[in-house]
């Protein structure tokens, strides 16, 4: 007996666990936009479902809501604690706001805090691959109330943006906020001065939501305004059309909040249950009723201004991962809700009777997939999902999900209406991913906001403009810079692909997700990109096409996987998948690779280092069992099967090391960055000492050692901006002059050696690629350095020689051998920037002596200007009208048609 009922008890647990399983690995969809949750359980839950619909192969399904997730898992796994608790809200801003409180005399530390200035991409980046490219991700569009070419939109990191054009331009209004993301705009009907936004990302989670935030100026300034509400993602904000005062904001915590003041106060309405409310709308006619579309693909309808709201389920399915809700005051009782699900489409329904129940107008076919023809069983509509209803005529509706669909019926028909690829069968291109449709008070054109900008209709969707240019709104992952050429370098961007920046001309080369990054430092033509889980390319031509050389692996690793080209040995590159691999022939036709860890377990390696002083040796950060970290070094990395020590129980906390940087010189010093501290270890990562002193307790992302430095600069990335260090100082000092406080995902350094234009460069989550010069902490000699307005010149033609040396000289000798020049324009040689006449042929030597109170250095280059004989200058301007005319059948031939007395001939 005792034993049937053991039997009958363990089947009924694996049924109930099996059951749980089935229903809890979709619950990841809304868990990972509530913070209340621990990380760790929302990626165990997803692990189920990536479990059932990952092959053997480890191919990601298109359209299952895998990559969305593994954004949002990259991000915010380098930013919760060791036991998976999310930070507290509005961390970043008050900790920004806390450090700038307690460092206000500190803020232009000696002589410099930065020159930040953006790269791009501004433009879309030309296109070389064979799918739409973009700018970045849109959350929302609204108008100007009166101004028909006015339009603001927001972006998930990049903030808010206005157009005075139509489109045409984009300016940035950057004042007050930090690191803000932006998922609704409201503007005040008459006085439009005045803008509430809602701030964070509704749709991927990426940044934390602050409240509803007021401008009074028209954008240019901004505060937070959301007394009685708590800072909270705000999915969208209404306002009443009869009285702008009242206003209503959907919030990521289940409740939607309403205000009577004009957003001075606010206060909470019923809580929906658990579902989020991610689409809210008024009844066009009647202010009183409030419809609300939320995750877990339910409806709720208020009739008492918002105070209390009921779910609605007549005429409607149970389930789905999410409801967009469209309403038309051409039929002000009708409510479109569009739901779908991982599966794809569930329905199309439609209320006649202001949202008390429902009638499905259509389930198929799937609109929400890949497929024009809807033929797919694709869905992410959990994050991209939206529905609009023509102002004019309630039967025409859009949706999007990854393309756009049309019906004139109602719902009941569906034609596609854009392509996420690009132009296909009469079907134009929009780039994939669709958030927002928004249809102008002023000319009824209807905008669109995807993961690619925002792009405009004049002719009901049969032709779409992109009109993204001027939204520098990318989100970057990882770049890499040349050493050889000044503002050359390759980008990885969150759904835009990788691209080539040249001068600040960007060209897209690589579709998809971006990741790391690398240009050989010897040579501009052998650079790298990658797609998710170390998908590695390789270019030969300097970024003009790219093949994959890492296949061969047989391993997948993270979301972003760390690779690198060994510092002292440019053939070699190491790979952290699950473990690391190596490859001593990186730049051949088809390069090998060689497993060189057998680490336990099939967890992924986060970040890896080369020693720059000795090859041989290497650290490595992985991620560790039971959500903890693994740290490893090792000795003998280029021999055949090297000997890995096991430092993990020296880390001085159980989280895993986001990056891991090692002193140019020294082998046995490095730092590593954990949680929102940076730690340094002397004796090869045996012991460590916390070095973050002040610094705002926030995410330290990237760090990066100027190796050229006298003092031992070094820069860190953080959430809300750059940070420098150096060994005369106690402390950390900003560094962040011109640049947004936003979050900085990667920094990376142009040594300038060979062109004298040492360079900082940073990646940031949401505002593209920008540079900075290097910090000069004053006190130091100068390092001399210049180059020449050309190195090969003729007898008689002028030269510039242009000091660019390093650390604030005062002083400039300037020697030249042989003495046959003379300096004109005034200069001498101990001029800054003299200008030269030489006066015979021959190579010349230059000589620059640059002195400071500190002392002085020198930079010889020799032959460095060959100057050749002269000949005779000609005139490039001739007044041929003055010679006889010849006809045409004369051919114009040098005897009947001479240019007799001119310098120019036939």
């Amino acid at each position: 007996m005792y034993v049937g009922l053991m039997k009958k008890t363990s089947i009924l647990i694996m049924f109930l666990m099996g059951t749980f399983s089935s229903m809890a690995q979709n619950d990841w969809k809304w868990m990972m936009h509530d913070h209340t949750q621990n990380f760790f359980e929302i990626q165990a839950d997803f692990q189920l479902y990536y479990n059932s619909v990952v092959g053997p192969d480890g191919k990601i399904p298109k359209g299952s809501g895998i990559k969305p997730f593994k954004r949002w898992e990259y991000y915010w796994q380098a930013r919760v604690d060791e036991n998976g608790n999310f930070p507290p809200a509005g961390n970043t801003l008050y900790q920004m706001e806390d450090w700038l409180r307690n460092h206000q005399n500190r803020r232009n530390y000696v002589t410099g805090t930065g020159t930040w200035e953006l790269l791009g991409p501004s433009n879309t980046p030309a296109n070389g691959t064979g799918q739409l490219n973009g700018n970045g991700r849109l959350n929302c569009i609204a108008f100007h109330p009166t101004d028909a070419n006015t339009i603001y939109v927001g972006a998930p990191s990049g903030g808010f943006w206005t157009s005075t054009d139509n489109g045409s331009t984009w300016n940035q209004s950057v004042s007050g906020l930090v690191r803000l993301g932006v998922s609704s705009i409201v503007v005040h009907p008459t006085t439009p001065s005045i803008i509430y936004i809602g701030t964070g990302d509704r749709d991927a989670g990426d940044v934390e939501g602050y409240g509803v935030w007021r401008s009074t100026d028209g954008g240019a300034t901004w505060a937070a305004y959301h007394a009685g509400m708590p800072d909270i993602t705000v999915n969208e904000i209404i306002m009443d059309p009869t009285d702008p005062n009242k206003m209503y904001a959907g919030c990521s915590n289940g409740y939607v909040y309403r205000t009577a003041d004009g957003g001075a106060n606010w206060s909470a309405s019923n809580f929906l249950g658990g579902a989020r409310p991610k689409d809210i709308a008024f009844h066009p006619s009647d202010p009183s009723i409030i419809y609300a579309g939320t995750d877990f693909g339910e409806f709720h309808r208020s009739t008492n201004s918002g105070a209390t709201f009921t779910r609605v389920t007549s005429g409607l399915v149970s389930g789905g991962d999410r409801v967009a809700i469209a309403v038309s005051p051409d039929q002000p009782d009708y409510v479109y809700a569009l739901i779908g699900d991982g599966n794809g489409l569930v329905g199309i329904y439609r209320s006649t009777n202001s949202g008390a129940s429902f009638s499905v107008r259509t389930t198929t076919p799937n609109i929400l997939g890949y497929s024009t023809v809807g033929s797919d069983s694709r869905s992410q509509a959990f994050y991209d999902l939206v529905i609009v209803a023509d102002p004019n005529d309630a039967d025409i509706i859009y949706t999007g999900g990854i393309n756009l669909w049309k019906s004139t019926d109602g719902g009941t028909n569906m034609t596609c209406v854009s392509y996420w690829v690009g132009p296909s069968g009469g079907i134009d291109g929009v780039h994939a991913d669709q958030h927002a449709l928004e249809f102008s008070p002023h000319n009824g054109n209807l905008y669109n906001g995807n993961d690619g900008g925002i792009y405009v209709t004049a002719n009901g969707g049969t032709n779409w403009i992109d009109i993204s240019d001027g939204l520098n709104i990318a989100q970057v992952y990882k770049i890499g810079v040349s050493q050889q050429s000044y503002d050359f370098g390759i980008n990885g961007y969150q759904d835009n692909g990788t691209a080539i920046c040249d001068n600040g001309a960007f060209i897209t080369e690589i579709g998809g997700d971006g990741m790391e990054c690398i240009i050989d430092p010897t040579d501009d033509t052998y650079m790298y990109g990658a797609l998710y889980y170390g998908d590695i390319r390789r270019s030969t031509n300097g970024g003009s096409s790219f093949a994959n050389i890492s296949a061969t692996t047989g391993e997948n690793g993270a979301w972003v996987v760390p690779y690198k080209l060994d510092p002292n040995s440019v053939d070699r590159m190491f790979a952290g998948y699950k473990d690391v691999w190596r490859s001593d022939n990186v730049k051949a036709g088809t390069p090998t690779w060689s497993q060189i860890t057998a680490f336990s377990g099939s967890r992924n390696i986060r970040d890896l280092a080369i020693a720059p002083s000795n090859s041989s040796v290497m650290y490595v950060s992985r991620e560790g069992a039971s959500n903890t970290g693994e740290f490893y070094r090792t000795n003998n990395a280029t021999v055949a099967t090297p000997t890995w020590t096991n430092l993990t129980a020296n880390l001085p906390t159980a989280t895993t090391p986001k990056d891991i940087e090692i002193d140019p010189t020294d082998a046995t010093h490095l730092y590593i960055e954990l949680g929102n501290d940076i730690y340094e270890s002397t004796n090869s990562g045996f012991s460590w000492t916390n070095v973050s002193g002040t610094l705002p307790d926030i995410s330290l992302n990237t760090i990066v050692i100027d190796r050229n430095s006298p003092v031992e600069g070094m820069y860190v990335g953080m959430d809300a901006g750059v940070f420098y260090k150096d060994n005369n100082l106690a402390d950390w000092v900003a560094y962040n002059s011109g640049l947004p406080p936003v979050v900085i995902t990667e920094l990376e350094i142009h040594d300038g050696v060979a062109n004298c234009k040492g360079t900082l460069y940073a990646a940031t989550y949401g505002q593209g690629f920008w540079k900075s010069d290097l910090k000069d902490p004053g006190g130091v000699a100068p390092v001399a350095c210049f180059d020449a307005s050309t190195t090969e010149a003729c007898q008689g033609v002028s030269v510039t020689l242009t000091d660019r040396s390093g650390y604030t000289p005062t002083s400039w000798a300037w020697t030249i051998t042989p003495a046959t020049y003379t300096f004109i324009g005034g200069t001498s040689a101990s001029s800054q920037n003299p200008q030269l006449l030489f006066t015979a042929a021959g190579s010349y030597n230059i000589t620059l002596t640059a002195t400071n109170a500190t002392g002085s250095d020198d930079e010889v280059k020799s032959n460095y200007i060959v100057v050749s004989a002269g000949g005779t200058p000609y005139d490039a301007n001739d007044n041929f009208e003055s010679y006889a005319l010849c006809g045409t059948a004369l051919d114009c031939g040098t005897t009947s048609c001479a240019l007799s007395g001119s310098s120019w001939s036939n």
